[in-house]
């Protein structure tokens, strides 16, 4: 074994090493997460019951709200056949994603750069970041790790065919973008109109529209989307309008966005700490790629930092705004500023007179804070403090405790979906657990309520008698 293979391998264990505490460690003790992680965790478990592979459902009923592709669900399923119905099983596929991630930006730099430092501090820089390090996205059962992985594979794949024109490289840049769109749909190609405008300004454009790979795989990317769209619609009719507005129009045009004209939102996110203190030198990094007369580099960091630029105006123009849209974004700027410190720590390092232990102790203090923050943040940050969190809890306990009570109904006002997955995996249990409708409770019954609006109104009218108490949640005995 050659000194670079050795390196590349001690790379690898480094990268696995400080990747997985912050990527598996309490990977389970959250409950459900409302909003996006409870809806998949529903459409997961119905399938699991029902066999229907193809159109997701909801409480029993096609759902026309979560409109994305299944790849997502699919695998959540697959977890629950091999780990049974629980949390773990429903972020399993998040965590995986994200180990990928880690590792192919790894093999990227280690192996076809051959540079195995860039990639131990890609993955450094990566792992420090709290916007993608975080609740709804490496660390639930949503969509957005598994589409990040999807989309920085397919942007680094199509760098390497651009620069070594590998047939291979293309079909496996095609495989990425089909895996990004059956993952969250037209999210996962947004990145290509910049993709286009990289390969005309490095003169690789005209080239790569000769190539007869080009024309099979937009033929091949067609059938695979289309026929699973058409499919869909076939089986449910309705679904392509559903989809039209879930994932486009409404996407960019819904008035009743509260960020909708915020275009500064994505860039506060950052400043204030989603980027760690990596987003200082970004502007820094540019520079740099720019005047650099290493081709090489300015190459691949102008298309890094280009892409990103790319992917955020264009989150930043939609009216609908979330804090994790930005995700896909965190591990190409982690790569372009990766370059930057590994370039000029090699230039300082050539300088510079102090020992090489002296060196090491240096680039693990540039580390050492934004780490252990996400340390702290995984093992202290986990519990919240909404009402829907006491609830959720209370649920989770109850689920993973036989000793809790068997039999009780639980009231609310509002969306709350991952209430419905525990009480549907309760009752495939033969748990005696269901919802009520607070306004028309019947002696006897005994209620969880954990809103105070609907503890306020069971006891102005109902005789009632308190039988317990968790944070926020209060349970009632109805009496005559």
């Amino acid at each position: 074994m050659n000194n670079l293979s050795r390196n590349t391998l001690l790379g690898a264990i480094i990268v696995l090493l400080i990747a997985v505490y912050p990527v598996f460690a309490h990977l389970g003790y959250l409950p459900i997460q409302l909003w996006d992680e409870s809806r998949l965790a529903m459409n997961a478990f119905e399938m699991h019951r029902s066999g229907e592979w193809l159109v997701t459902t909801f409480d029993g009923e096609p759902d026309l709200w979560n409109t994305k592709p299944p790849l997502m669900i699919w695998l959540q399923v697959l977890c629950i056949k091999l780990n049974g119905l629980n949390e773990l099983s429903i972020r399993i596929p998040s965590a995986i994603a994200t180990l990928a991630t880690f590792l192919f930006l790894y093999w990227f730099a280690a192996v076809k750069l051959r540079n195995p430092l860039l990639g131990a501090v890609i993955c450094l820089v990566l792992i420090t970041c709290p916007g993608y390090i975080g609740l709804h996205r490496t660390r639930t059962g949503d969509y957005d790790a598994l589409l990040t992985f999807f989309t920085t594979a397919h942007c680094i794949f199509l760098y390497l065919y651009a620069e070594e024109k590998k047939t291979s490289y293309f079909y496996f840049c095609l495989l990425m973008l089909i895996g990004g769109a059956m993952t969250k749909g037209v999210a996962a190609m947004i990145f290509l109109p910049a993709m286009v405008v990289y390969l005309a300004f490095t003169r690789q454009l005209a080239y790569i529209l000769k190539r007869r790979e080009l024309y099979i795989g937009i033929a091949v990317f067609a059938l695979c989307i289309t026929a699973y769209y058409l499919l869909r619609e076939w089986r449910l009719q309705g679904y392509l309008n559903a989809v039209l507005y879930n994932d486009v129009t409404g996407r960019f045009g819904d008035p009743s966005a509260t960020d909708g004209n915020d275009y500064l939102y994505y860039a506060r996110n950052i400043l204030t700490g989603s980027f760690s203190w990596w987003a200082l030198l970004l502007p820094v990094a540019l520079v740099y790629f720019l005047l650099t007369r290493n081709t090489s580099v300015k190459r691949l960091g102008l298309y890094m930092l280009s892409l990103g630029l790319f992917y955020f105006i264009v989150v930043s123009i939609s009216r609908t705004k979330n804090t994790w849209y930005d995700m896909p974004v965190y591990p190409l700027a982690s790569l372009a500023v990766a370059l930057f410190i590994t370039t000029a720590f090699s230039r300082l390092a050539a300088r510079s007179k102090y020992p090489l232990p002296v060196k090491v102790i240096l680039v693990i203090a540039l580390f050492a804070v934004p780490y252990f923050k996400i340390i702290d943040h995984v093992k202290n940050g986990q519990s919240g403090e909404t009402e829907n969190d006491s609830i959720a809890f209370f649920m989770k306990d109850i689920l993973h405790d036989q000793t809790r009570p068997r039999d009780f109904a639980v009231v609310w006002d509002g969306y709350h979906a991952n209430l419905y997955w525990y009480i549907k995996i309760l009752r495939h249990q033969g748990r005696d657990v269901k919802t009520a409708v607070y306004s028309t409770l019947t002696p006897g019954m005994n209620i969880a309520a954990f809103q105070k609006s609907t503890q306020d109104y069971i006891q102005s009218h109902y005789n009632y008698r308190i039988t317990g108490q968790y944070r926020t949640v209060r349970l009632y005995k109805i009496m005559p």
